[in-house]
């Protein structure tokens, strides 16, 4: 048994997919399997493939004949995986060469079920609100109910995830990110955080995360459902529902988006604060975040603003 295994999900992402792999192959922990699924890629990802499988053997190549969505590949990959813990890369995406051993051994020293490290985002031109927002461990120490989106950054041990049949949502292809991070934190014990360590992410054209689809509103609607069914306690509930929350109410009369769009999220808003278990307190809770969100980006744009002017002056 590998002590990870690494699943890539692989579409149209030649222009990454070799820096990918040599961010994997390349890893300090040689005991891992890499198990890459091709989703039927129109361009060259697949050669790609085949050609570092013939050089590294631990390369095991899920070939679909038809596209299939990141959900099903990523789910085919769970499938296939035979390792202790579970470790996703998307193909376009790399991470620090010593990424699964960092984690590996905060796992298996403290026995979690998942071990987190954190993430940098390389986009150009540098996005404030996303550097902002998108490093939650410090909220993670507080309560492992924050851990609602950024699930590559962390490995899982494998029998938790097949044991409670977590997965990817079939057929959807959009939010599928938030939905696999808030149901494995439905169920797991303990999650372990390595600072030291980084996920890259890629802020290019052909993300996913570039292409929207009111596949968000049906993958909201799942969680919402699962959320009102399973047995966490209050504070996790309203964490998870605030999260749902604030990322919906900005489609609501949003003109880029088609008048069908706008009533969707506005119906599903509207049942949402309807049916929520504990009302009074999530909405006092909802403008609370936004508030501490705000403060958090004044923040941090004073301090890129002394960056740039320090950096000026040196020159």
């Amino acid at each position: 048994m590998s002590k990870v295994s690494v699943i890539i999900p692989v579409y149209n992402t030649e222009k990454y997919l070799v820096k990918c792999l040599e961010s994997v192959c390349q890893q300090t922990l040689k005991d891992i399997e890499i198990i890459c699924v091709n989703d039927c890629s129109p361009d060259n990802s697949l050669q790609i493939l085949q050609e570092y499988a013939e050089k590294d053997s631990r390369i095991k190549i899920i070939d679909f004949k038809e596209n299939k969505g990141v959900s099903a590949a990523r789910n085919a990959g769970i499938q296939e995986a035979r390792g202790e813990f579970l470790g996703f890369v998307d193909s376009d995406d790399f991470i620090d060469l010593n990424f699964y051993e960092k984690l590996y051994q905060k796992a298996a020293e403290s026995g979690a079920d998942v071990a987190k490290g954190k993430i940098k985002i390389h986009s150009d031109p540098p996005n404030i609100e996303k550097d902002v927002f998108y490093d939650i461990n410090d909220d993670i120490k507080i309560n492992k109910a924050y851990f609602y989106y950024s699930f590559t950054s962390a490995i899982y041990k494998t029998d938790f995830i097949k044991s409670n049949n977590i997965h990817f949502p079939d057929g959807l292809s959009y939010f599928e990110d938030p939905y696999f991070s808030i149901f494995a934190g439905f169920y797991y014990n303990k999650v372990e955080l390595v600072h030291n360590v980084y996920y890259h992410y890629v802020d290019c054209e052909v993300s996913l995360s570039k292409k929207f689809s009111s596949d968000v509103f049906k993958s909201i609607e799942k969680i919402y459902t699962s959320l009102n069914q399973v047995n966490v306690d209050k504070k996790h509930y309203i964490i998870v529902y605030d999260f749902l929350l604030n990322f919906l109410h900005p489609f609501i009369f949003n003109k880029e988006f088609s008048i069908e769009m706008n009533k969707k999220a506005a119906d599903l808003f509207s049942s949402m604060i309807l049916n929520c278990k504990y009302k009074e307190d999530a909405i006092q809770y909802f403008f609370y975040k936004r508030q501490k969100d705000q403060n958090k980006l004044e923040k941090k744009k004073r301090f890129m603003e002394l960056k740039n002017n320090f950096s000026v002056k040196d020159r």
